[in-house]
């Protein structure tokens, strides 16, 4: 079974090593691990050209944002399953892919995700905090509920009833496009419980409130199109829940640390 991992890049030489070293390191051979740049103006491309040792494959141009790169690299992903690594991530270990090959052909899943953790950006060590997910179903969703994209992993059969990510949302395209996997009567998906993913805290949506506002607005527009009965009481009255929880757990890791 081969696994196709998508890294997207933009002036990405900073953390950009770590992303491929966790890659190279997979303690499975079979992975094609594709590169779409935008057009980097730094030593991205030549870190990329240099430092990757897997079945590598590159492309470099420009594009219209972060959703049309991933479809990008969706249709030239040849793997049987397919996975997201964001170039300023990281895998957790060096069995990760292997631990995911091996829940697919258990679980006969067509959809699989996995748990993250959060790590500080100058020490990928330590953990900032953990996003632990589990089996979703629908009702779970609309409560604004979804598994981290990083650690999300589809089949190519998936792939042909989900399409590609809807470009109608510049934030939130990634929870729309797990959303219909999870939601896809057709698709069997499923949890793993180990972490795949030390993603670097920060990034695009969170940089601003601007974006959180916007974020939140295409999620309850996504979420509208799938569920007639959509609450945004309910919806908001659980991501201030989420919100203060993930508080406290940054804040319990920040004291004690993590193990």
């Amino acid at each position: 079974m081969k696994v196709s991992v998508i890294t997207v890049c933009f002036n990405s030489q900073k953390y950009i090593n770590d992303c491929i070293d966790s890659v190279n390191v997979q303690s499975y051979k079979n992975i094609e691990h594709i590169f779409i740049d935008g057009n980097s103006a730094d030593n991205t491309t030549s870190i990329i050209k240099a430092r990757s040792k897997r079945n590598t494959v590159f492309i470099s141009e420009a594009d219209k944002g972060i959703y049309d790169a991933m479809n990008k690299g969706l249709r030239i992903a040849s793997g049987e399953v397919i996975g997201f690594l964001n170039s300023d991530d990281l895998f957790d270990n060096e069995f990760v892919i292997e631990k995911l090959v091996n829940a697919f052909k258990l679980s006969n899943s067509d959809v699989l995700w996995g748990n993250l953790n959060y790590v500080y950006p100058s020490d990928i060590r330590k953990v900032l905090r953990v996003w632990i997910s589990w089996p979703l179903c629908p009702n779970d969703l609309k409560k604004g509920f979804i598994p981290p994209h990083p650690s999300f992993y589809i089949t190519r059969n998936a792939l042909v009833l989900l399409k590609c990510f809807d470009n109608r949302y510049s934030l939130a395209s990634d929870f729309d496009f797990m959303k219909r996997a999870i939601l896809c009567e057709s698709l069997r998906s499923d949890h793993l419980n180990s972490v795949i993913v030390r993603m670097r805290a920060g990034g695009a949506t969170s940089s601003s409130i601007s974006n959180i506002i916007k974020q939140n607005a295409e999620i309850t527009h996504s979420l509208k199109r799938s569920f007639s009965e959509f609450s945004y009481l309910s919806y908001t009255y659980q991501k201030i829940v989420n919100k203060f929880s993930e508080l406290i757990k940054a804040l319990w890791f920040r004291r004690f640390g993590s193990h």
